[in-house]
């Protein structure tokens, strides 16, 4: 469950030999192998298959999710006992879960004190998040890490998952016949990649795109934009009868996309010289494509883009390199 994971640099942990992470894009499995490096496999979904949010159902095709997950999984997976025809049951069914960050809410908080205890220090969590989180906080799935103590008080690193999305991830990898042991947003799977120096980062993932600067183990900026309603047919906030906004065409909405992408990378890029006093000269990108089209589309001369993904002596020949930082960064201490 979502309150027992360890959050960004965990050190000595009891993480699972096997990472999974479903997004919009498909399901992505990985596994480090002694012998051959990064062992992944990708298993892609129709873009209608699901629907990451603080609302369930996020999974809206669940045999497809299901079959996705069993293919992804079992390709990487250690064989264990065979079994009659020539298959194999894998030798541990157990993986860390990684789940799109538009189910989540990350928040950093400050307090006063905070109790050591874990049931009081919960208790004063939830009542926080009432007036924080736009679902339900007294039933939802919390988890924290204290990231910082001073004269003037504790700053905490806060997730929290709506209950029933998060019973929905884990049960399609229960249905596909794996266990989900750890569960982990996917930007945050993914900074144990970062080293010991200020760094943004930036994951586009469907339709969210997450801007994070990290210095060292302090989590500084955790911002998730929703671009998924750039072609509702919704009208929320105008009268009955008002004339209905048609979606958008496909070119119409990339451009906006690609144009919400860049004030949201710029806003992250001000938020760090305003924190760090001084500009940031690059940023690590984690998404579809290359590092050099993502560069290519902010139209930032200033600003490199590179890839956060696993080491050159950790290969993977089935996804781009620029995919696979959540798995490889969940996969640390396993």
């Amino acid at each position: 469950m979502l309150e027992k994971l360890p959050l960004l640099f965990p050190g000595i942990s009891l993480r699972p030999a096997m990472a999974c992470e479903i997004s919009p894009y498909g399901v992505l499995a990985a596994r480090q192998d002694s012998s051959s490096g990064l062992a992944t496999q990708f298993a892609p979904l129709a873009a209608t298959a699901l629907q990451p949010g603080w609302k369930s159902p996020n999974v809206l095709d669940r045999p497809a999710v299901v079959a996705a997950l069993r293919s992804a999984i079992t390709s990487v997976a250690e064989r264990g006992r065979p079994l009659p025809g020539g298959r194999s049951l894998p030798a541990n069914r157990a993986l860390t879960l990684i789940v799109p960050d538009a189910t989540v809410r990350v928040l950093l908080l400050d307090f006063d004190a905070l109790p050591s205890k874990r049931a009081e220090a919960l208790a004063i969590l939830r009542f926080r998040l009432r007036k924080l989180v736009p679902f339900e906080s007294d039933d939802a799935a919390v988890t924290w890490q204290v990231m910082g103590t001073s004269a003037e008080g504790v700053r905490v690193l806060v997730v929290v998952i709506p209950r029933d999305v998060l019973l929905e991830y884990e049960s399609v990898v229960r249905e596909a016949g794996f266990i989900p042991g750890v569960v982990l947003p996917s930007t945050l799977a993914a900074t144990p990649l970062l080293g010991a120096e200020p760094a943004l980062l930036v994951n586009h993932n469907g339709t969210t795109l997450t801007t994070t600067i990290l210095r060292g183990q302090e989590l500084l900026l955790h911002r998730a934009l929703d671009f998924s309603g750039l072609d509702s047919l919704e009208n929320p906030d105008e009268q009955p009868g008002a004339p209905l906004r048609l979606p958008r065409s496909p070119e119409i909405r990339e451009r906006e996309e690609a144009e919400d992408i860049r004030r949201g990378v710029s806003v992250a890029l001000a938020y760090f010289e305003d924190t760090l006093a001084t500009a940031a000269s690059e940023l690590f990108y984690i998404g579809p494509g290359t590092a050099e089209a993502f560069h290519a589309m902010l139209g930032e001369p200033t600003i490199a883009v590179r890839e956060l993904g696993p080491t050159p002596e950790l290969p993977s020949r089935t996804v781009p390199r620029s995919m696979l930082a959540p798995v490889t960064g969940a996969l640390l201490n396993a």
